[in-house]
């Protein structure tokens, strides 16, 4: 192991070239480059760690390698030499998923495992991370055999006006086709694109915008693209990610829980549609079962008198296609019985065994709540609900509710991005394994180990040298058998000698002449594992009974010759020792070497330093393993062949310890969320989908009107002169009817042909869609329903200076001013009509349901009942009238704002306030902006109103509503003017400031002569948004010249 030193920023070029023993090398935090062929030909590396600041690697830095099984490398990495993982076979890079690594990595075809799926903002970048976003709507092929793929882009809005020559590029998925017809900018198919060898270019002109297209597999591939956006910004050239796709698809799969408790296992998985899998246990066949026309399968297979804690391997095989699932038997471990997930205002049963699977829209923003039921929860400590999407995972951790006696997790599975949509949902949960004292006495005639020893090493001969209390001495002769690999016709000595040892009360003589040790300490006693060159040497320093017991494996090296021959026998011992592994299982010892150190470098929450020493650890806990099976082994074999006649002289302390050891290790890991954690549900990965585009919405009068509980019936015909049927999408693991959720969505995933689909819901007139082919996947099947119900008055209150109206049903704006509102004394109150929120339905008719009356003529009313009535002239968005009625009101206080009305010019600004009538104190509000068509255009919480350069609209309407509770709500007209240069306090418009400017301003306040356009806000003299008494002063001022206008 080597450290470069904190301060080295730059790594030179063949600094470590050929170092071929080399294993481990820590870099510095401040390092930024490392050179060409800095690490070319290091092959005792396995794992490699590259510092967070590190922006390129040279050329040939990592060739020949041939070791090298994982690197982890940083975001900040942007600029990769030439072959700078030239010949490293084994490699595979674990990067951020939206990385150049990862870019680098799809390019080089090499193997790559994103670790991270975050995008850290950051003011260098100019995409605006929250609204851009790359993906796909399945996390597999349609059923129409095709893949709709969904870009969205935005710029940030500093940067609007710096970047140009905007083009999207996106790497195709390999051995797919794109459907030309497919490819829609903002809604609008194209044609002025290049797809050049799948390398698609598109050009761009809006800051903002959305890119859908549908590709079609030629053969079975995964489907790995990027997108990445190319401009220029302030001059210069700048490429920017936009996303990474990273989807499997396998033609094969085998899901089941990693433990059961029943001689009956669930098993389920995907297949090719409509195909038999057949399945097997331990190589013997246990059954079949036919794949459904979407390709899913579920059974269940019998274990035949199953054996506490022994592993079975099912095998399902589909052709030539095989899976593999390993699942260990035992009783009393916890077993997931019902997963239920609330969404977005729907519950779902996500491990019925109906066979059907909905696929579910996702709503950004929307959270999850999950309620899991466990067989044996009491034998569980941690449960988590896991989403598993680009083989990156997130959690949501549950709790256990006394109430309902299940596990409940809500939330989101990525706090920090609530668009975050899920992958495959699985139960993981830490189940309570079993413990050993250190002083717990071990029959090894126990079935879990001499009864699980393999016969390969029953055939050892086992020779007796010395069998004392204070020294034994044994001389192991392995068979010929193969199966013993590097072992068979070898030779080992198993020594467990005791040794009196005074320890006082200082422990640092313990570690005498154990330089470079494992060590582990508990209470009274002290471990040390020492791997030497003949074997391995492990000592247990029993302080409190002041001796030591030593246990050695001794090899003869000088008999094999090879440096790390006994390294690697002592391996091969520890694998090919049991039959099963019944006492790792027992014990829950963490046994994947492999998948721990790819959780490793996958987990997004270790820092550099971190993932390196986990990845030591790893190293540790493995050799810690490896020792414990062996001498176990040993042990095992010794006890046999002296046929448990004759009493070994040391005692058993060791595997107590030793045990401890390895849990203590493993607890590390598990700090880090990534050990001792087992799967359950089977077929919960497979019994619903996402939809990130839904099939589409419904809706009545407006598209954010939608409506819910709507039954949505498809109907398939495969030509036009066909007969329509309804689709049985019960063959294809679907539901048909579906039901609108609470946004008024459905989602269906359908095969070739022609569809119609037909909506029913009480009160509402029945609607069809039209015939639609597919393919291209159809996503934006959005229908209108009308109500069969007469529209009423639903609110009716009255303010001092205005009233507020809501009805039932979105109205016609323009009849909603047939209405009469009357006072007290039976006088007709003449007022303006505005809307505090309109709506613009498909068609681009514009459609509101509350309004505002502001009385005219300087009205206010004042105590008694006020009476609003309605006609048959007044109509809703369907055109029908509404129902005849009179309502009655008593004076309540609302709010002000101010200005009721202004002239603001584009680039301009003018801040609103807002009281209550009664006490004329400020009113919290929530300020709403309508009717703005520039993005630049808004209104802040503190009602300041900043109108864009580039407005279109003429007028905007400003809405405050009451944060109190009470809903009430008022408007402010403001008119947008162009952008002059006018003089504040020329309120006639004559090009000078006199006293007729003066005396004009002075009749606006009186009421005698309202000023409009521009004179209104030149007469703004002092520019504080309001006109009053203080503008006439100021004007004044100005004339008397004790305070000049500028």
């Amino acid at each position: 192991t080597i450290t470069v030193p904190e301060g080295v920023t730059d790594l030179p070029a063949y600094v470590f070239q050929d170092c071929t023993y080399l294993r481990i090398v820590k870099l510095p935090t401040t390092l930024k480059t490392i050179g060409s062929q800095a690490f070319l030909g290091c092959r005792g590396f396995t794992s490699f760690v590259i510092p967070e600041r590190v922006t390129s690697i040279g050329s040939y830095a990592f060739s020949d390698c041939i070791n090298l099984a994982s690197i982890s490398v940083p975001p900040t990495v942007s600029a990769f030499g030439n072959n700078a993982f030239n010949n490293c076979g084994k490699l595979s890079i674990y990067s951020h998923m939206n990385s150049f690594a990862t870019i680098y990595a799809i390019e080089n075809a090499m193997p790559f495992i994103p670790t991270n799926d975050s995008f850290p903002d950051s003011p260098l970048l100019s995409l605006d991370r929250s609204k851009t976003s790359y993906d796909t709507n399945f996390s597999n092929i349609s059923l129409s055999g095709s893949i709709l793929m969904n870009l969205k882009y935005a710029i940030k809005k500093d940067d609007i006006n710096n970047v140009s020559d905007m083009k999207v590029f996106i790497k195709l998925p390999l051995n797919t086709q794109i459907i030309n017809s497919s490819l829609t900018v903002d809604g609008t198919v194209i044609n002025n694109f290049t797809n050049d060898d799948n390398n698609l270019i598109i050009p761009v002109t809006a800051v903002s915008g959305s890119i859908k297209f549908s590709v079609k597999p030629t053969q079975q591939t995964n489907i790995v693209s990027y997108a990445q956006l190319s401009f220029k910004k302030d001059g210069s050239a700048k490429t920017e990610i936009i996303g990474i796709i990273n989807e499997y698809t396998p033609l094969l799969t085998l899901v089941a829980d990693d433990i059961v408790d029943m001689d009956s296992v669930p098993v389920s998985g995907i297949a090719p549609p409509e195909s038999t899998v057949s399945l097997f246990v331990n190589n013997v066949a246990a059954g079949s079962v036919k794949a459904s026309k979407a390709g899913l399968y579920y059974t269940t297979v019998a274990i035949n008198n199953p054996v506490n804690y022994m592993s079975y391997e099912i095998r399902a095989e589909s052709g030539v296609n095989s899976a593999v699932k390993t699942v260990l038997y035992q009783q009393n471990t916890p077993v997931l019985i019902e997963l239920k997930m609330l969404y977005n205002g729907t519950e779902y049963d996500l491990n019925t065994n109906t066979g059907k699977s909905p696929i579910i829209t996702f709503v950004s923003g929307k959270p999850f709540t999950f309620k899991a039921k466990f067989r044996n929860a009491d034998m569980m400590e941690d449960v988590f609900i896991v989403s598993d999407r680009n083989n990156i995972k997130k959690y949501i951790k549950a709790e256990w509710d006394n109430n309902s006696n299940q596990y409940i997790a809500s939330g989101f599975f990525d706090p920090s991005n609530k668009g975050y949509v899920p992958g495959i949902i699985t139960v993981e949960y830490a189940a309570k394994s079993n413990t050993m004292a250190i002083n717990e006495p071990i029959d090894f005639m126990e079935d879990m180990y001499a009864g699980d020893l393999t016969d390969a090493l029953k055939q050892s001969q086992v020779e007796v040298i010395f069998n004392t209390p204070e020294y034994s001495e044994f001389d192991i002769k392995f068979s010929t058998n193969p199966a013993l690999q590097e072992l068979a016709d070898q030779e080992l000595k198993l020594i467990i000698k005791t040794t009196e040892k005074i320890y006082g009360s200082d422990f640092t003589g313990v570690l005498d002449g154990w330089e470079g040790a494992i060590t582990f300490f508990d209470q009274n006693y002290w471990l040390n594992i020492l791997e030497r060159p003949d074997g391995v040497w492990v000592a247990v320093h029993d302080i409190s009974s002041n001796k030591i017991i030593e246990y050695i494996i001794e090899f003869n090296t000088a008999l094999y010759g090879e440096e790390n021959w006994a390294t690697k026998s002592l391996q091969t011992m520890s694998e090919i020792s049991f039959i099963t592994g019944m006492v790792v299982d027992y014990y829950g010892i963490l046994s994947d070497d492999e998948k721990l150190r790819q959780d490793i470098s996958r987990n997004p929450n270790l820092t550099t330093e971190q993932r390196t020493e986990a990845l030591i650890k790893a190293d540790e806990l493995q050799f810690d393993r490896t020792i414990f099976l062996c001498l176990t082994s040993m042990i095992s074999l010794v006890t046999i062949s002296m046929a448990a006649t004759t009493v070994m002289a040391g005692p058993t302390i060791v595997f107590g310890l030793l045990f401890g050891a390895i849990t203590a290790s493993s607890s590390f890991f598990w700090d880090m969320r990534m050990a001792n954690i087992r799967s359950g549900g089977a077929g919960v990965s497979f019994n619903f989908r996402w939809a990130i585009d839904p099939s589409g919405y419904v809706y009545e009068a407006e598209p954010s009107n939608r409506l819910t509980g709507v039954k949505t019936t498809v109907y398939w015909k495969e030509n036009d002169s066909d007969t329509p049927v309804i689709w049985d999408a019960s063959e294809f693991n679907q539901y048909n009817p579906l039901y609108t959720d609470n946004d008024g969505q459905y989602a269906w995933d359908v095969p070739e042909g022609l569809w119609q689909v037909k909506y029913e819901l009480d009160g509402y007139e029945t609607a069809y869609s039209e015939w639609l082919p597919v393919p291209p996947p159809q996503t934006e099947v959005n229908i209108g329903m009308v109500s069969l119900a007469a529209p009423e008055v639903s609110l009716f209150t009255i303010y001092g200076s205005y009233a507020e109206v809501e009805f039932t049903r979105y109205m016609k704006p323009h009849t909603v001013g047939a209405l009469t509102l009357t006072a007290p004394d039976g006088a007709n109150i003449p007022y303006t009509l505005s809307m505090p929120q309109d709506e613009t339905a498909l068609d681009g008719a514009v459609y509101a349901r509350r309004y505002i009356l502001t009385y005219n003529n300087g009205y206010t009313a004042t105590e008694g009942s006020y009476t609003l009535t309605t006609n048959e002239n007044i109509l809703s968005y369907a055109g029908k009238p509404a129902k005849v009625e009179a309502l009655t009101a008593e004076l309540e206080p609302g709010i002000l704002i101010s200005p009721r009305e202004a002239n603001v010019p584009k680039g301009g600004s003018l801040q609103f306030s807002a009281t209550d009538e009664e006490t004329g104190s400020s009113v919290a509000v929530e300020w709403t902006l309508i009717g703005n068509q520039s993005a630049g255009t808004s209104i802040n919480a503190a009602g300041l109103l900043t109108i864009a350069e580039d407005e279109s609209a003429e007028t905007l309407t400003i809405t405050a509503t009451a944060q109190d509770g009470s809903g009430r709500t008022n408007t402010a007209i403001v008119h947008v003017v162009p952008t002059t240069t006018f003089l504040y306090g020329d309120v006639n418009s004559d090009g000078s400031i006199n006293s007729s400017d003066h005396q004009r301003l002075f009749e606006h306040l009186n009421g005698t002569n309202l000023l409009a356009g521009d004179a209104l806000t030149a007469g703004d003299v002092n520019k504080d948004g309001n006109i009053n008494s203080s503008d006439h002063q100021r004007l004044f001022e100005h004339l008397n010249g004790t305070n000049p206008l500028s």
